[in-house]
This record gives structure tokens, C-alpha cells and sequence, in this order.
């Protein structure tokens, strides 16, 4: 009875430790498990870690891209910019030119009309005094023929008809010298 007891005892005590093994291994199973689970689910979240930073690097490198592009168009603006004031500065320097050369011109003109008009006063005054040594000329002879030019009033003397011949011969040389 007593070795029944003791084989039961053992019989019990076999099963219990097989019972506690058997735990032991599903506690180590789920535990393996779990790490394994641990381990998926931390592959996923560097997995997502990894596709966000490349997300962010892409959107980086859009960002990027698009503040390159606005540089770039603020430059071609500029650029624009710049030439249109050049073309603008060219523009006035062109009618400043143009004013000057018009400016220049008048004056010119001025100067030449005032030429002319000097010219001709003093054409003028050369033919008066021509005109005035001619008709001194013409007193001289007459007087040289014993006529005063104030006895001219077509009277003529007949001891001297070639008086009458000398005035017609001054009058034709001014004429020629009028022509």
C-alpha cells in the first residue's frame, strides 16, 4: 500500500512537473511569439520610419525644386526688368540725341539765315554805295561839261551834245552792273 502511495505520489508528481514543463513550453512559445510579433511590428514601423523619411526627402526635394524654379523666375524677371530699363534708358538717350541734333540744326539754321541776312545788308550797302559813286561820277562828268545836275530837267546844252551821250553810257553801266 505504502509503495502504491509512493508509486501514486510519483505518478502525480510526474504529471504535475509534465503539466508545469508543458506550461512552461506554451509560456516560452507565446513569449517566442510575441517577440516575433515584437520584431514584425518593428520591421513595419522602420519600414514606415524609412517610407516617411523618403517621403519627406521627396518632398524636400520638390520643395527644393520649386524654390530653385521661383529663384529662377524672380532672376528672368530681373533680368527682364533690367533689359526694359536699359532699353527705356537707351530710348531717352536717343530722343536727348535726336533733341540735341534738332537743337543743333536751328541754331545752324539760325546762324545761316543770319549769315544770309548780313549779306545781303551789306549787298545792300555795297549797291547804295556803288549807286552813290555812280551818281557822283555822273555829277562829276556833268559838271566836267559845264551842266549842273540840278540844270538836268531835259534841257541840254547845244554847244555839247556828247553830254547827253555820256549820261546814256552811265545809265547803261549801271544797268549792266545791276544785271
Amino acid at each position: 500500500l505504502v509503495q502504491d502511495l509512493l508509486l501514486a505520489l510519483l505518478v502525480q508528481n510526474l504529471l504535475l512537473v509534465q503539466d508545469i514543463l508543458l506550461v512552461q513550453n506554451l509560456l516560452l512559445v507565446q513569449d517566442l511569439l510575441l517577440v516575433q510579433v515584437l520584431l514584425l511590428v518593428q520591421d513595419l514601423l522602420l519600414a514606415l520610419l524609412v517610407q516617411n523619411l523618403l517621403l519627406v526627402q521627396d518632398l524636400l526635394l520638390v520643395q527644393n525644386l520649386l524654390l530653385v524654379q521661383d529663384l529662377l523666375l524672380v532672376q528672368d524677371l530681373l533680368l527682364v526688368q533690367v533689359l526694359l530699363l536699359v532699353q527705356d534708358l537707351l530710348l531717352a538717350l536717343l530722343v536727348q540725341n535726336l533733341l540735341l541734333v534738332q537743337d543743333i540744326l536751328l541754331v545752324q539754321n539760325l546762324l545761316l539765315v543770319q549769315d544770309l541776312l548780313l549779306v545781303q545788308d551789306l549787298l545792300l550797302v555795297q549797291d547804295l554805295l556803288l549807286v552813290q559813286v555812280l551818281l557822283l561820277v555822273q555829277d562829276l562828268l556833268l559838271v566836267q561839261d559845264g551842266l549842273h545836275p540840278k540844270q538836268l530837267t531835259g534841257i541840254q546844252d547845244p554847244q555839247k551834245p556828247h553830254s547827253q551821250t555820256k549820261m546814256k553810257t552811265i545809265r547803261n553801266n549801271v544797268c549792266n552792273i545791276y544785271s
